[in-house]
């Protein structure tokens, strides 16, 4: 899977094989984005939705996690998509900056990284 992320435009996207999956906010086909991405366009995408402050986001296997804030309790979680059950859990995170985070994964495992938040 390839992570797109563009935080300028409140998206997140992951590119895997022939399908891209989208969560951010009022996201459509024809947004600019897509002039951008790197692949057909006749790929299908996958909208996810918007429950959430997204921040980041990577991938093993056939899951997606996204590093994000709720809405609703301003509580930062990995939200974890199983793109085969099609379904979402959350994950315990550590506490930190919600602008200055990443995630990756390398070798079957999924790191966040933190940054500091005092400028």
């Amino acid at each position: 899977m390839e992570v797109m992320n563009r935080s300028d435009k409140s998206h997140i996207f992951v590119h895997k094989g022939q399908l891209i999956y989208v969560m951010g906010k009022d996201f459509t086909m024809s947004d600019d984005i897509f002039l951008e991405i790197p692949c057909p366009l006749i790929q299908t995408y996958i909208y996810l939705g918007w429950t959430m402050k997204s921040v980041a986001a990577a991938s093993i296997g056939n899951t997606i996690y996204f590093l994000c804030e709720s809405l609703l309790t301003n509580v930062m979680t990995v939200e974890e998509y199983g793109s085969i059950s099609e379904t979402f859990s959350s994950l315990p995170t550590p506490e930190g900056s919600r602008r200055e985070s990443a995630m990756t994964a390398y070798d079957d495992q999924l790191f966040v990284i933190v940054g500091s938040s005092g400028f």
